[in-house]
Order: structure tokens, then C-alpha cells, then sequence
């Protein structure tokens, strides 16, 4: 693959993974559709009026590479031929859009930079056809739940280099027509894919976007004939068995989980290259995929919750920086297997009392590591009095701190 279509499709995923991370909330009460829609990523100028003249449309587009449109329902052809620009890497939005007719689409297409038309719920192919006849970047149709195999023809047969909808069950004759399609597919919203929609994709070699759907191990078994990138971004949770058959998969993966079963695929997504963005969900790591952690160097793990103390040790071999803004539940041998390292370590504890809290802080006393406790709110006077003996430990400043006298 060039260099600039891996550029491009980075763009994409990092706008779709900005949803995934942060929860979806639509800009200024723009009503959400899924966790596909969020009219602040990127961010951008929104326009807020409910109409828009040619003269209006024209200076905004010329002003604003990402505009939303916050509250137009119907786009003139006029307006539409105001709007189109041939810069790349820019994003129209129009989250309550209603209706467009064909003249308007084709003006439309003119635009070069992603069509972001998500308030659209039905397309006829003369406005699919009409809308995918310039060349550019994507199209995005989250609105359209289902739309005529002649519609669909109409919007592969076009020019932009990926199309989106909002489909949430695709049948094997809708797949056979998206397969054919020269660039990416994204279905963000589909809510299981078919052993016959699965077989229809083996010649597609564009990204293969499946959002959140459900994946048997059988599907990804058929998968594994796909040619090009396959797109999980919504699953938090593989199937069982499927861990390890993506692993074989010829091309990239892309998966954000809670917890990776599988070695094999711990090892292809951690040396990736998204491999930052898919541990951003991780919340617990077994030995063997602690040790890819370590051994790709991924120490930045906010949501990381449980870890062994054999998992401790090897994430502890990470030659940077650990953040496990997370990691509350310590016990002193976890905290020990993490801080025998020489590069700092930031730790989620937030309240150190109880009757463990003394033989905790000592293990901490004992850092080898520079160790941030950032998020320490509550602490019992002794196990303070003992954390302020190692200088090698941050603690928040003494009037944030609830210390705990005896009796409290």
C-alpha cells in the first residue's frame, strides 16, 4: 500500500477512534445516532442557522475546511454548488439534512473533502448515483438503514474513495454489490455479519469496516479470504476461538478490546500500525499479553483495572513510562513487580487506609521507580508518615489529601 493511502486511511480510523474513546455527544444538542456520530470530531466551525444562501455557503466553505450545518434540512442546488471545494481532507457536515435532490448531489460532488450527510434516511440512485460522481473522499450515509441493490449500485459504481452507512443486518445480495466497491466500506452499525454476507467479501481489498458487529469464529474463518484491512472498532468483546483466527489475518486488523485472549493477536495488534490506539480499552492483560505490551513498548494504559503479579512483572520490563491511571486495586506484590524498573510509573491509587495501607505504602517506599500518585485523595496518617520517607514518590499537595487520623 502507498504511503499516502495509509496516511488517508489513519486520518479516518483516528476520527472514528476519537468516538470510540470519548463518549459520543453531538455538538451543541445535535441528537446522537450511534457511536458513529459526533459532529465535534473533528472539530470545526458550526453553523447554526437554518437556512443558507449561495453567497453565505460559499464564504463559509472557503473559511472553515471542517463546517457543520448544524440545522439545514434541505440543500439547494445553488447552495450546494456554493459549497463545493477541491480540497482534500476536509469534512461537510449536515446532521439534520432531510432531503436532497439530484441536481443538488451532483453540485455536491464537486466537493472533494468527506460528505458527511447523516441526517439523509432514504437515497434514490439518482441522488446516489449523482452524489458519487466526483472523485473524492468519503460519502457517509449513517442514516440510510437500507437502500435498493440499484441504489447501491449506483453509490459503488461512483468515485469517492469510501462509503459509509448505517445498515444493521446486510443479506448476502447487498454484500456481493458492496464487494465490488473499489475503496472502504463502513458499516458502523451492524449488528452481526452472516457466514453469506462473509463469503461475499473475499475479493474486496479496501478497508472492511464492521463496526460493533458480532463475529462467530465460522465468519472469521471466511474473513481470513478478505484483502484488505478488517475494522472492529466498536467491539469490546471477541467471540470465543476468534481472537486467534485474526491473528492470521494477511492484512491489518484493527480491534479495540476489553481483553485480548489470544497471544497471537495480542502480538499482531500491539506491532501494528494502530498499535497505540488498541490498548486504549484494555482492562485486564494476562502474563502472555503483558509480555507483548512490554514488548512493543506500550506503556500507556489509562483503563488497565486488573493485572497479576506475574502480568506486573512483565509490563514492568516497558523501558518507558508506565500510566495505569486505572490500576486502583493494588496488593504489595503488584506494586513491587511494577516499581523494580528505572522509569517512572504513574499509579491510579486513589485511597490508601485500611488495614493494608501501611504494608502498601512500605512496598511503595521500596520503589525503585519515580512513582506518581497523582490521584491519591484519601491516605491514613501512618501509611502517609511512610510514604513521605521515599523521595522518589509524588504526592499530591498536603491540602488536597484527606489524611486519616486514628478514630476517623
Amino acid at each position: 500500500m502507498l504511503g499516502s493511502e495509509v496516511s488517508m486511511r489513519r486520518k479516518g480510523l483516528l476520527v472514528a477512534l476519537a468516538c470510540v474513546v470519548n463518549v459520543s455527544v453531538a455538538a451543541r444538542g445535535v441528537e446522537t445516532r450511534g457511536p458513529d456520530i459526533d459532529t465535534r470530531t473533528p472539530a470545526g466551525h458550526v453553523y447554526g442557522g437554518c437556512e443558507l444562501s449561495p453567497e453565505d455557503a460559499r464564504a463559509l466553505a472557503k473559511a472553515h475546511p471542517v463546517l457543520v450545518l448544524e440545522n439545514i434540512r434541505f440543500l439547494p442546488a445553488a447552495v450546494a454548488a456554493s459549497l463545493s471545494t477541491p480540497f482534500m481532507d476536509t469534512f461537510l457536515t449536515l446532521p439534520r439534512l432531510e432531503r436532497i435532490d439530484a441536481d443538488a448531489a451532483r453540485e455536491l460532488s464537486g466537493r472533494r473533502g468527506h460528505l458527511r450527510l447523516w441526517g439523509l434516511t432514504e437515497v434514490t440512485p439518482a441522488v446516489a448515483s449523482a452524489l458519487c460522481t466526483g472523485e473524492g473522499q468519503g460519502v457517509e450515509l449513517t442514516g440510510v438503514t437500507r437502500a435498493t441493490s440499484e441504489t447501491l449500485r449506483a453509490i459503488v459504481s461512483g468515485h469517492r474513495s469510501s462509503i459509509t452507512l448505517g445498515f444493521r443486518e446486510l443479506c448476502a445480495e447487498q454484500a456481493v454489490i458492496l464487494a465490488e466497491f473499489h475503496g472502504d466500506v463502513h458499516l458502523p452499525r451492524l449488528s452481526r455479519l452472516s457466514t453469506d454476507a462473509a463469503r461475499c467479501f473475499q475479493h474486496h481489498s479496501g478497508v472492511l469496516d464492521l463496526g460493533g458487529a458480532v463475529v462467530s469464529e465460522e465468519v472469521s474463518r471466511l474473513l481470513l479470504r478478505h484483502n484488505g484491512p478488517l475494522w472492529l472498532p466498536y467491539v469490546r468483546k471477541l467471540e470465543p476461538g476468534v481472537g486467534d483466527v485474526l491473528a492470521g489475518f494477511q492484512s491489518t486488523v484493527y480491534v479495540v478490546l476489553e481483553e485480548v485472549d489470544s497471544p497471537a493477536l495480542a502480538a499482531k495488534l500491539f506491532s501494528g500500525p494502530y498499535r497505540d490506539e488498541t490498548v486504549m480499552r484494555l482492562r485486564r492483560a494476562s502474563p502472555l499479553v503483558a509480555a507483548e505490551l512490554a514488548r512493543n513498548n506500550l506503556g500507556y494504559l489509562p483503563n488497565l483495572e486488573e493485572l497479576s503479579v506475574d502480568a506486573a512483572r512483565e509490563i514492568a520490563r516497558v523501558r518507558t513510562r508506565l500510566t495505569l491511571d486505572s490500576l486502583t486495586k493494588l496488593t504489595p506484590d503488584i506494586v513491587v513487580a511494577l516499581t523494580d524498573r528505572d522509569a517512572t510509573v504513574r499509579l491510579g491509587l486513589v485511597s490508601l487506609e485500611g488495614p493494608d495501607a501501611v504494608a502498601l505504602a512500605q512496598a511503595l517506599g521500596e520503589s525503585r521507580a519515580l512513582v506518581h500518585l497523582n490521584r491519591l485523595c484519601r491516605v491514613s496518617d501512618p501509611a502517609l508518615k511512610v510514604l513521605e520517607e521515599n523521595p522518589r514518590l509524588r504526592l499530591p499537595a498536603m491540602e488536597k489529601l484527606t489524611v486519616l487520623r486514628e478514630g476517623d
